[in-house]
């Protein structure tokens, strides 16, 4: 070993708000509180670009509820706020990169669960460099495996912890991400991702079995490409496919594969980065046709906040576009 890291990590947000016959609101709350130790494995040689790190997490998530009582005094049901919800959860992951000047790649293996479930994945990472500065074509893959372990089995509780192909707020059951809108369900807010998992860029959560959730496995690969001109803004074309357990029979199509693909823009440092599908195979285009009968482009653009890039000592760099 080269170096360990030992460290504790906490975080707490309120995320939903009733104000259901009460005269003011009330909100919930979530906490978060997380030690973590880093290993860094020593190279073999000290300019070597190539890492191995080894990340051992241990998440203590509190999370609160409503509960909706009737008084029988005027006959309306008023909210409250429950005790927190407790569950803890146990993450290892294994990295290892070679950030060579060209064509760089690397890859991960993800291990997460507890008496629940166990979820583990696999991703891998390149850039194949164009003949152009700071042009090149970027590959993510994508597997994934899905166990579960109790009598939770089937139910809504469970349903957080599938594998997804598009990644939002609901799969977040660690918290590791900071959503704009967690708990809404209509709005631009809710239109948040994150590249994990599925990777794709569609949300379909108007939809009681989403598409492309799965409690097996699921596998994904996601391609973007610079364009190969001088831009005041960086974009990007990308696509997106994939697959996963009995695809052909929960897809309304019959198809095994599921896809996306259009137009990325990314501003301020790839801090925030907006996706405008412009294909789409025939599930997602199911979906939109009776969720968003107007605007319905407008309606399917998604975006990505990637809070953990911004350095706060050199918030200068950030507004460069």
């Amino acid at each position: 070993m080269q170096q360990i890291n030992i460290g504790l990590y906490g975080r707490t947000y309120h995320f939903d708000e009733s104000h259901l016959n009460l005269p003011s609101s009330i909100y919930l709350q979530y906490y978060k509180l997380m030690p973590e130790i880093n290993i860094e494995f020593k190279k073999k040689k000290a300019r070597s670009p190539v890492s191995n790190l080894l990340d051992l997490r241990c998440a203590f998530i509190g999370k609160q509820k409503f509960k909706y009582t009737l008084n029988t005094a005027d006959s309306l049901y008023r909210s409250s706020v429950e005790p927190f919800d407790k569950n803890v959860y146990a993450d290892i992951k294994f990295t290892h990169k070679n950030s060579r000047t060209f064509n760089p790649y690397g890859y991960s293996v993800n291990v997460t669960g507890n008496q629940n479930f166990l979820k583990t994945g696999i991703e891998g990472t390149l850039r194949i460099d164009y003949n152009m500065k700071g042009k090149g074509f970027y590959v993510r893959g994508y597997g994934g495996m899905y166990f579960g372990l109790s009598n939770l089995l089937g139910s809504l509780n469970e349903q957080q912890y599938y594998l997804n192909s598009t990644y939002n707020a609901n799969n977040d059951f660690m918290y590791d991400h900071v959503f704009m809108a967690r708990s809404e369900q209509k709005g631009f807010l809710t239109h948040q991702i994150s590249m994990k998992e599925g990777g794709f860029k569609i949300q379909t959560l108007m939809l009681n079995n989403p598409v492309g959730i799965n409690d097996q496995w699921l596998t994904a690969v996601n391609l973007r490409s610079d364009l190969p001109i001088k831009l005041p803004i960086k974009v990007q074309l990308f696509i997106d496919a994939g697959t996963y357990a009995h695809a052909g029979k929960l897809n309304s199509s019959g198809n095994k594969l599921i896809y996306d693909g259009g137009v990325e823009l990314h501003l301020f440092s790839d801090i925030l980065v907006i996706y405008a599908p412009l294909m789409m195979c025939k599930e997602f285009k199911e979906y939109t046709k009776s969720t968003y009968p107007k605007n319905r482009l407008l309606n399917t653009i998604s975006f990505s906040l990637n809070t953990e890039k911004i350095r706060w000592n050199k918030t200068q760099r950030i507004f460069n576009l």
